[in-house]
């Protein structure tokens, strides 16, 4: 279904949804493919409906947790990427430095003293070690270990969508925005047409 809209008996826009088929010419198409019920629905009735099971859904525990938890499953994949990146680097530094070091000492007579430049190729080989060690373990550290989810981050996750459904509430344009990030698609059934109807009347009744 898409968005429209039509000018009412009173003068004023009515918006409603309605199934794209329906829009094409009956002539050039099989009626029984444009059959479809509901055909119509407006959408004073569906889209308050449809945004209050999109309040239940962002604000369950599961999702909560999914989404917090794919978060920081990305924000741990940049931060190791970026730190193995930095190791490389420094692995690469210094495996210039012994490389220039070494051919150094074997150009130089045999009468020097090599003591200091050998402990220098020493001190830099080690710290070469130590980095390909560190990159090793980084390698090899299990994902999951970035995607745990303290009590206290998931609570201030919480407030956050608690929030951002609060402005939702007052901002249409909000709540859109929203549902198209959350709502892959919207079933709707003849018994939950019969469900809004009976919500429709019983909350204008009550008013």
């Amino acid at each position: 279904m898409s968005g429209a809209s039509a000018t009412g008996g009173s003068g004023k826009r009515v918006g409603y949804y309605e199934h794209v088929a329906t829009k094409k010419k009956e002539s050039t198409i099989n009626y029984k493919l444009l059959d479809h019920r509901p055909r119509r629905i407006p959408a004073s009735k569906i889209e308050p409906a449809v945004w209050e099971e999109v309040k239940k859904f962002v604000l369950t525990d599961d999702f909560s947790r999914n989404l917090l938890s794919r978060a920081k499953a990305t924000q741990g994949i940049n931060e190791k990427e970026s730190k193995s990146k930095e190791l490389e680097t420094k692995i690469e530094t210094l495996e210039r430095q012994i490389a220039l070091l070494a051919e150094r000492i074997a150009t130089l007579p045999e009468e020097t003293n090599l003591k200091p430049l050998f402990e220098k190729l020493s001190e830099l080989q080690k710290s070469q070690n130590k980095f390909i060690e560190a990159l090793k373990q980084l390698q090899s550290k299990d994902c999951e270990e970035s995607q745990l989810i303290s009590f206290e981050s998931l609570e201030l996750f919480r407030t956050g969508l608690r929030e951002l459904i609060t402005k939702g509430e007052n901002d249409l344009e909000m709540r859109s925005k929203i549902i198209k990030l959350v709502v892959h698609k919207i079933e709707i059934l003849k018994m939950v047409l019969k469900y809004i109807s009976m919500w429709v009347k019983l909350t204008t009744t009550r008013r």
